[in-house]
């Protein structure tokens, strides 16, 4: 089965956010010595877990 283009491309979209995202929580839990739980929920709140499986997947890994 042949891709949709687009949604190729937004899940690349998402991919790389997602990857920002967890590249700035592990960089805060070097320079704060936090929890990596309590920073990743942080970026996982604002965004609605349910809105998006990875997060839902992320929440629940986590024990949120």
């Amino acid at each position: 089965s042949v891709i949709d283009p687009e949604v190729l491309e937004r899940e690349k979209t998402k991919f790389q956010w997602i990857s920002r995202e967890l590249e700035m929580a592990i960089n805060r839990r070097i320079e704060t010595g936090r929890p990596l739980k309590s920073i990743i929920q942080e970026v996982v709140t604002p965004v609605r877990p349910t809105s998006c499986s990875v997060f839902s997947i992320m929440a629940k890994l986590l024990g949120q």
